[in-house]
Order: structure tokens, then C-alpha cells, then sequence
């Protein structure tokens, strides 16, 4: 099964015969949802071969470090295969999960090979024990021993990292959503509008689907610097029923990344915020780690006062 799955991503992006090059970016944006970070594109022109013509119109993932080089010098380092062009981002986004496959498929053999070897272990330790076990005196543990890693306390490690690693750009957004430090006012115009899922709405109010529904805008605006900004923002169904194209809507973005923007919400969007599926998993997170690291203080302390 791994071996087939990496053998379809390579021949998916045919990565043998990649050529690095570099594509003039046309066009940047962003596209930021309800509870995470944005996410950064750009759209290509590469001019690649002449016979081809233009190659307008490619809209390809970037880092937030490429976006800022790319309004510098109007380009982007990338991969040429098979007449299309893609940014190293894009490839290992795609890769990703193929990667945390590989990875558990390669802990669950590792585990598999190693498990009968502990039995026997185990076997011979009671094996070597005493029959006649003698009284020994009880060492208190010194507070620089280390403590032993057990099966339960490796899979929270594992939980809680990998828990931190997915919600970390929730707790990020919702920091600068509600502490608004850094940021600045103004208004952005509404240029689209878009709802493919709207139905999803409704269906999940009657449990019928799982499926978040999704409400975008298209926003032109400018900085206090005159720099103009695209970014398509993710908003509820209050803010979206309301809103047209044309209108101005009253926005904050950060200074250090005015890709990263704030609709002004109101008590209609808090209500219509619990709809979403997105919103529980974080919170469920999110809050199993303040409770872990809660339970790891009282007992840390409980340890130093007894000692």
C-alpha cells in the first residue's frame, strides 16, 4: 500500500524530470477562513516555451516568506513538469499526507517487529526473579531521576504534539482577533461574492451532512501606506446575507502582514459561528491540552511540597 501510493505521487509530478526554473507572478492574494491564518497565492506568467504561448492564469501556493519576496521582485522559484508550473510548496502540501502515512505505516511495523522481542524480554525477567523475594528498604526517588517513559504517557506526548501542531493557527488567528494589537482600520470593498455551500447550512441544522458551510468575499482595500490588497475572506452567513457587491465593509488588518485581516463581527455572527463542526474539533483540542497541562502543575507542585 505505501509502496503503491508514493509510486502514484511521483508519477502524479513526474519529480524525476522536474526543472527548476522561476515564473514571473502576475497577480497575488490571499484567502483567509473563519478560524485559521491565510493562506498565500500568487498567479504565474512563466513564458516558458515560445510554441506554448503565455502561460497565464495558474494560480500556485506560496509561504508567507515567498509572498513578501515575490511583491519585491515580481517572481517565484518553482518547478517545471510536464508543461506546468509548481511552486515547492505545492508539492509538499500535496505530499503531506502521503508523508504522515508513511510514517505511521513505518511506527505500526516498527512496533509489530519490536513487540515480540518484549515479550521475551519480560519472560525473562520473571523468569530471574527470586522465588523467595527479601524485604527491601524503599528509595525515595531523587528529584533528578528521570521518570520512566510508559506506553500511556507516549501516546499523550504524540496526541498532544500532533493536537498543538493542527490547532496552533486557530490559537494564533484568535489571538489577534480578540487582542487586536498592531493593527489598523480602514475599509475594503466587496469585489465578489461566493457561497457554493450555503445549502450546507441548512442541511446541518437538520444533521444531514458533516460538511461546513462556506461564505466568501472578495476584498480590495488599501493600506495607510497606499499599497493595494487582495484577499479572499471566509465570513459567516450573517455577514454574507448583508453584504453585496459594492459595498464597504469595515475591516482591520496587522501591519506586519496586511494579508491577515478582521471582519468587524457582531452578535448575529458569534450565534452563527457554533454551526460549524471546525469550531468544536479546536475548541475539543485546544481545551483537552489546558486540562493536561493543568493536571501536570497541581502534580508537580503536590511532588514539591511532599519532598
Amino acid at each position: 500500500m505505501l509502496y503503491t501510493t508514493v509510486t502514484s505521487f511521483v508519477t502524479d509530478y513526474n519529480i524525476l524530470n522536474a526543472e527548476k526554473t522561476t515564473a514571473t507572478v502576475v497577480e497575488q492574494h490571499s484567502k483567509k477562513s473563519l478560524f485559521r491564518t491565510p493562506t498565500y497565492f500568487v498567479t504565474v506568467d512563466l513564458n516558458r516555451i515560445e510554441e506554448y504561448g503565455d502561460y497565464n492564469g495558474i494560480e500556485n501556493r506560496v509561504t508567507s516568506f515567498q509572498m513578501k519576496k515575490a511583491e519585491q521582485t515580481s517572481e517565484v522559484n518553482g518547478y517545471f513538469i510536464d508543461d506546468h508550473f509548481f511552486t515547492l510548496y505545492d508539492i509538499l502540501l500535496d505530499s503531506f499526507v502521503i508523508i504522515v502515512l508513511s510514517i505511521f505505516l513505518l511506527l505500526c511495523l516498527f512496533a509489530m517487529l519490536l513487540y515480540p522481542f518484549l515479550i521475551i524480554v519480560e519472560k525473562k525477567k520473571v523468569q530471574q526473579k527470586p522465588k523467595k523475594p527479601r524485604r527491601l528498604k524503599v528509595k525515595k526517588k531523587s528529584r533528578d531521576e528521570p521518570e520512566k517513559m510508559t506506553f500511556t504517557k507516549i501516546f499523550l506526548t504524540i496526541f498532544f504534539v500532533g493536537g498543538f501542531m493542527f490547532s496552533s493557527l486557530f490559537v494564533v488567528n484568535s489571538f489577534h482577533k480578540f487582542i487586536p494589537l498592531g493593527q489598523t482600520k480602514t475599509d475594503a470593498i466587496v469585489k465578489a461574492k461566493d457561497s457554493e455551500l450555503e445549502v450546507m447550512y441548512f442541511l446541518k441544522m437538520w444533521r444531514e451532512t458533516t460538511a461546513d458551510p462556506t461564505f466568501t468575499l472578495q476584498l480590495l482595500f488599501e493600506t495607510e501606506d497606499g499599497e493595494r490588497y487582495e484577499v479572499v475572506k471566509e465570513v459567516t452567513r450573517h455577514t454574507y446575507r448583508k453584504t453585496d457587491v459594492g459595498d464597504v465593509l469595515e475591516i482591520s488588518y496587522r501591519n506586519v502582514n496586511p494579508y491577515d485581516i478582521f471582519v468587524s463581527s457582531s452578535l448575529g455572527d458569534f450565534l452563527v459561528l457554533w454551526v460549524y463542526t471546525e469550531l468544536y474539533l479546536y475548541i475539543v483540542i485546544v481545551g483537552a491540552g489546558l486540562i493536561y497541562v493543568l493536571f501536570k502543575i497541581v502534580a508537580y507542585a503536590k511532588k514539591r511540597k511532599k519532598t
